[in-house]
Order: C-alpha cells, then structure tokens, then sequence
C-alpha cells in the first residue's frame, strides 16, 4: 500500500463531532482571508449579511466531509458533494453553521501556530 504524505500536513481536515447531535464531520481550516471573502459574497446590496447564502458559502468552504446521518429525500446517506454541501449549508445556516464556522476558524489559529513552529526550526 502506497502512503500519501501532504506537503503541508496542518492543511488537513479535522474530523470533529457537533455536541449537540453527535454528527461527525471533518472540517478544513479556513483563513482569515478566506472567511473575509465567503462573507463578502454573502452581503446583499445594502451590505447585511445572508445568513443562508452565508451557511452555503462556508459550508462549500468548510465541509471536507460528514457521516452517514447526513441525508437525502430518501433518507440514503448523502454523498459529500458541492451540491449536498451549499443544500446543507442553506438549511442549518443558523442551527449547525456557526458551529462549523467556528471550528473552521479555529482550525486555521492551529494552522497558523504550526507554521510559526516550523519557523522556528
């Protein structure tokens, strides 16, 4: 068996469970310049924030992958697709997201403490 090694091993999702319902997903680290960015695509012109457009935009961002409690119309476990994930990220913008949201950012504080780290040497 071949072991994939990543050039920057801290860029890897976490997988991390939703206190509240137990669903495990495995989040990416999200920059500060990254966050900035998916909440700009989420303003309406009169510059508040979409709350649901935001859930999808982060979602799309931030959701590497769920568990099988995640699912379609027909109860089938949902693949993790670009698709399921701004769908998902709509429906839980306010229950589920800001959960995902946080641990997306914090994430990236771990990211970033490596690399100081790793600086110095």
């Amino acid at each position: 068996m071949i072991k994939k090694l990543l050039i920057n091993p801290a860029a890897e999702p976490k997988e991390c469970t939703e206190p509240k319902t137990g669903i495990k997903f495995r989040i990416r680290a999200v920059s500060p310049e990254l966050y900035d960015s998916l909440r700009a695509k989420s303003a309406r012109p009169d510059h508040t924030l979409d709350v649901s457009k935001w859930g999808e935009e982060f979602a799309d961002a931030a959701i590497a992958g769920w568990g099988e409690e995640i699912c379609d119309a027909n109860g089938s476990p949902a693949e993790c697709n670009e698709k399921n994930r701004r769908a998902y990220g709509r429906s839980h913008a306010v229950n589920i997201m800001p959960w995902i949201i946080d641990k997306a950012s914090d994430l990236d504080q771990f990211r970033l403490a490596e690399e100081v780290e790793a600086k110095k040497g």
